[in-house]
């Protein structure tokens, strides 16, 4: 007597006409795991980021327990091992290193920049410095006409001091001139009075004197009517 078939969940035994249950294995087979990380490597370039190789190596330990014969299996694990002791080291520095260049590129963009602020600063500090040139010219030609000035005011200075010297003893000259021109008025005022009187005293001299009258009592003539005299 042969045994009737059981179920697979509650092992109750099953007949014929009983109707049969169907279980679907939605489970990935080994080679269609292997399609899919031989899918994966095959997207992986330079430009990947490391941790795409870290996933791929993964994917390929996973997948190698299903796969046979055996020495497919062994040569998979080899191929993930050098994937994460070779390959994925290799992608990870170059991650870094292409952090490295942005941070470069950033530093660079910035140095960029502040050279051209750097340059236009240059450019008005040398505009500025032109500007001082030019005033340092120009003060140095006003120093040299202050100079040229202060030059001639030192002669015109001279000048009005002998000038000065000059006019002073001038007028020295001219107030002892003054002096000796009033003494000499006083002298010849002096004279002319001198002069006047001796003149009065010469006319004097030469005028004739008038005779001397003697009393003669003959020549009184008597006045008959008034009995009065007149001496002639």
């Amino acid at each position: 007597m042969s045994r009737r078939p059981s179920c697979a969940i509650c092992n109750t035994p099953k007949r014929p006409e009983d109707p049969h249950q169907i279980y679907v294995d939605f489970s990935v087979s080994g080679m269609e795991l292997m399609a899919e990380v031989a899918e994966g490597l095959g997207q992986i370039n330079a430009a990947s980021p490391a941790v795409s190789v870290k996933k791929a190596a993964s994917k390929m330990n996973a997948v190698a327990p299903a796969v046979r014969p055996e020495q497919v299996q062994a040569r998979l694990l080899e191929v993930a091992e050098g994937l994460e002791q070779r390959i994925y080291p290799i992608f990870s520095r170059v991650d870094e290193m292409s952090k490295e260049m942005i941070a470069l590129k950033e530093k660079i963009s910035h140095l960029e920049h502040r050279n051209r602020r750097l340059k236009t600063e240059l450019r008005d500090v040398e505009a500025l410095q032109v500007e001082l040139v030019t005033a340092e010219h120009e003060v140095e030609e006003l120093r040299t006409v202050c100079d040229t000035q202060q030059t001639e005011l030192a002669r015109a200075l001279t000048k009005a001091r002998n000038q000065e010297v000059k006019y002073n003893k001038r007028s020295a000259e001219l107030v002892a001139a003054q002096q000796v021109i009033e003494e000499k008025d006083k002298q010849l005022h002096l004279a002319n009075k001198k002069l006047r009187a001796l003149g009065k005293q010469s006319l004097r001299k030469q005028q004739p004197r008038p005779p001397s009258y003697v009393r003669d009592d003959s020549l009184v003539v008597l006045d008959a009517p008034s009995g009065s005299r007149r001496s002639a």
